[in-house]
């Protein structure tokens, strides 16, 4: 697999994925048949540019869904 390919999957995902805003490192392993260590490496550097979103414990969460999270903290009272 291509690292270009790689990086375009997280970043793109699918619509569901994309809609849930959250996608676990180990789910993407297994979707790309890939150990978690080279997932890693090719994820970690493109966070914040390639792909939009944050990483955080295993998970990664899009710039969508962490925009989610912010408005329904403000409207909390």
């Amino acid at each position: 697999m291509h690292p270009r390919s790689l990086a375009a999957g997280p970043s793109t995902g699918e619509p569901a994925r994309q809609e849930a805003g959250v996608v676990a490192m180990g789910e993407l392993a297994r979707q790309y048949a890939l150990g978690a260590e080279l997932l890693q490496a090719a994820v970690g550097p493109r966070m914040g540019g390639a792909i939009r979103g944050r990483q955080e414990g295993g998970l990664l969460y899009t710039a969508a869904y962490l925009a989610r999270v912010k408005a329904q903290a403000r409207a909390l009272p």
